[in-house]
């Protein structure tokens, strides 16, 4: 099971910014929908208590004492009773009628939700000495449903300004990152290819330019620790060519020398053969380093060509192409990737030149049993040898594609690949 992927801080932004306008649209909503419905429930016993108001001013007393009230104010909805609790004008809906003469035999003043989404308000008068109650109802279904409307309104708004919030997060991370991402690819690049670019963009007087003055002045440090190895590369390169020589030298001479015994030569044989191929470890190293300072040296593929011992080896591509690297680098980065497919082929072996997006591609390619995915990595590794060689070829090889620029690259079987990719002139 692969592990999950951490999301990008670009992502974090933006999940985090849903988050928070998510939350305040629902709390958003949540406080519309109290202040709605408090202006709702206000304006409901305004309307009663007005109605109720109308309706006490018109009442009459006759002169046997009954409650006189005109139709004109006896709207549906309203009921006014005695002091008895009887009903002496007007009427309330049925379902109703039971609650209402409840609220006028209590002779108090108040207001209550009724049956089927009714409100009720009872308001005691008192007319000539003579006590009354007029019980007023009213529909709530309207205000409800309006309420309805608005949470359904708000909640909708609420998804499309949350959607609108991730995409204009998501926007402006991406536009606010991206001089980053370019800064630390540009960075990771020259680290390895141009030591001597820097951003250089002034005073660190913002983010962007307190990062750039980082950057280089941490290219500034990967230029003084390369610098040093290369030195440290050529000193010690110059230091063993001198004994190395010498021991080469002695052991071509005795093996001149008649009658020597067979396990005597074949002893001297074999110093010499291991001195030869230090002696080409050390000369790699060495063109490495005076590679790696001579940045405006071109060669074209058809010197490197001429320059390699191509035995039985078949050239593919245009031959004209320039490389930007000098002559020596390029023979280092291939000679390895060569005696290597030579040893592994089972009849043929093809140095296939080609072009893509500035870069010359030079890919060994041989039919042998060639590398599983797992090894690609590895077989760049010092040490590693499947043949009883050093395991430093493959390495080299790989050190100098990238002094010059480029890079080496394995790929997978059937059959051996390895493809050195040089910037072009």
């Amino acid at each position: 099971m692969k592990p999950l992927r951490a999301a990008s801080f670009r992502t974090q932004i933006t999940w985090a910014t849903v988050a928070l306008v998510g939350v305040s649209m629902v709390v958003l909503t949540l406080l519309v929908q109290l202040v709605l419905a408090t202006i709702v429930r206000a304006d409901v016993s305004t309307t009663l208590s007005d109605r109720s108001a109308v309706v006490i001013k018109a009442v009459k007393v006759t002169s046997d004492g009954r409650f006189d009230v005109p139709d004109s104010v006896l709207d549906t909805g309203i009921a006014v009773y005695d002091d008895a609790g009887t009903l002496v004008a007007g009427a309330l809906p049925k379902r109703l009628t039971e609650q209402g003469e409840d609220l006028a035999s209590d002779k108090v003043a108040t207001s209550v939700d009724g049956k089927g989404n009714a409100r009720l308000l009872a308001q005691p008068f008192t007319k000539n000495g003579h006590s009354g109650v007029v019980v007023l109802s009213t529909d709530v279904g309207p205000y409800e449903a309006a309420e309805t409307y608005a949470l359904i309104a708000s909640m909708v708004l609420g998804l499309i300004v949350t959607a609108a919030a991730a995409w204009v997060s998501r926007w402006i991370t991406r536009r606010a990152l991206r001089p980053v991402a370019d800064m630390a690819r540009t960075a990771a690049d020259w680290s390895e290819h141009h030591t001597s670019q820097r951003f250089a963009l002034g005073p660190p007087d913002n983010e962007l330019t307190q990062l750039g003055a980082t950057l280089d002045r941490l290219l500034d440090r990967v230029t003084i620790a390369l610098n040093g190895e290369q030195r440290l590369t050529a000193e010690l390169a110059h230091e063993l060519r001198t004994p190395l020589t010498g021991v080469l030298g002695s052991a071509e001479l005795a093996l001149m020398r008649p009658n020597l015994a067979p396990e005597v030569r074949a002893d001297l044989e074999e110093i010499a053969t291991s001195a030869r191929r230090m002696s080409a470890t050390i000369s790699g190293l060495l063109d490495i380093a005076r590679g790696s300072s001579d940045s405006h040296a071109t060669c074209t593929v058809d010197s490197v060509t001429s320059t390699l011992t191509l035995d039985a080896i078949s050239v593919e591509g245009e031959g004209t192409l320039t490389i930007g690297a000098p002559r020596e680098v390029v023979c280092r980065a291939l000679e390895p990737l060569l005696d290597n497919a030579r040893r592994h082929a089972a009849r043929a072996v093809r140095l296939v030149v080609s072009e893509n997006a500035g870069h010359i591609n030079l890919a060994v390619i041989d039919d042998g049993p060639g590398l599983s995915p797992a090894e690609l990595d590895s077989v760049f590794a010092p040490g590693r040898s499947g043949s009883g060689g050093t395991g430093l070829g493959l390495g080299i090889a790989r050190r100098a594609a990238r002094s010059a620029g480029g890079d080496l690259a394995a790929r997978p079987g059937p059959g051996g690949r390895f493809v050195v990719s040089l910037p072009k002139a």
